[in-house]
């Protein structure tokens, strides 16, 4: 059977499980679990994962940051893996909030797409969000190369980029790279997080993240203290991800259009 036959039949399947795509990386409130905090106390419960996992799950409410649940160090894809793979099967839809560049790489290195309906209103949302990134990219992409002012809604990205790319831009920057695509890829980071996916000690994690604080394109988040990317400064990190390691992950997020079941 060919993936064009694969995809209609999903198709016609009805996936239980749904992709509400979101961006930003909102917060947490109060009360609230990720996917990663039912995932973690499912497995802590002593009790049959599968049961544990489903005495939790309320189907009338959105299963919260589905991206928590993988990370590259130490549990790789094990942990999303394992809580997708007990709730594709249910008879009721469950939905799932995960951020679209998560969801858009797990489409790319895991055929995420052929286990999760993606949400229609949310892709809207997203399509519209793309585009204004896409138009932020033109327009930093202009900057740089023929040194044409940004006007609004971007101008107040011109000191950000410069400041990440003085730093980012020198090849002895590898790390701070590196914590740029986990940081877009995986959402929100701790210190102990970056120093597990990147392998680097503690105090250097710590004094990459700083750094990159400094320029304005990330944000400490005390509450959970964890590092993230600003929303207003994702296009600088698409664009220098993209140019200095390769990785257009707006390419990716594109391909998420043709492959929608919700």
């Amino acid at each position: 059977m060919n993936c064009q036959g694969f995809k209609k039949i999903n198709k016609g399947f009805g996936m239980p499980l749904n992709a509400v795509l979101t961006t930003g990386w909102p917060a947490i409130s109060n009360g609230e679990m990720s996917a990663l905090e039912l995932h973690e106390k499912a497995e802590s419960s002593g009790k049959n994962y599968r049961d544990a996992l489903l005495a939790q799950i309320d189907p009338a409410k959105d299963i919260l940051n589905l991206e928590t649940t993988f990370r590259r160090r130490p549990s790789g894809y094990g942990p999303i893996n394992q809580i997708v793979s007990n709730l594709v099967d249910q008879k009721e839809i469950i939905r799932c909030q995960v951020d679209a560049f998560a969801f858009a790489f797990l489409k790319n290195a895991k055929n995420f797409d052929t286990l999760m309906a993606i949400d229609s209103e949310s892709l809207q949302r997203v399509k519209v969000q793309l585009e204004k990134w896409n138009n932020a990219l033109y327009a930093l992409t202009e900057f740089e190369r023929l040194g044409k002012p940004l006007k609004e809604p971007w101008h107040s990205l011109e000191h950000t980029y410069l400041a990440l790319r003085a730093i980012v831009g020198r090849a002895s920057t590898r790390d701070e790279r590196r914590a740029l695509v986990v940081l877009l890829i995986t959402g929100p980071a701790s210190s102990n997080n970056i120093k597990d996916d990147l392998r680097l000690n503690y105090s250097l994690s710590k004094r990459v993240m700083g750094a990159m604080i400094k320029t304005g394109a990330l944000e400490y988040r005390e509450k959970t203290s964890h590092y993230a990317i600003r929303q207003d400064a994702i296009p600088v990190v698409l664009l220098l991800v993209r140019e200095l390691m390769g990785l257009d992950m707006l390419a990716m997020l594109d391909a998420i259009k043709e492959h929608s079941y919700g």
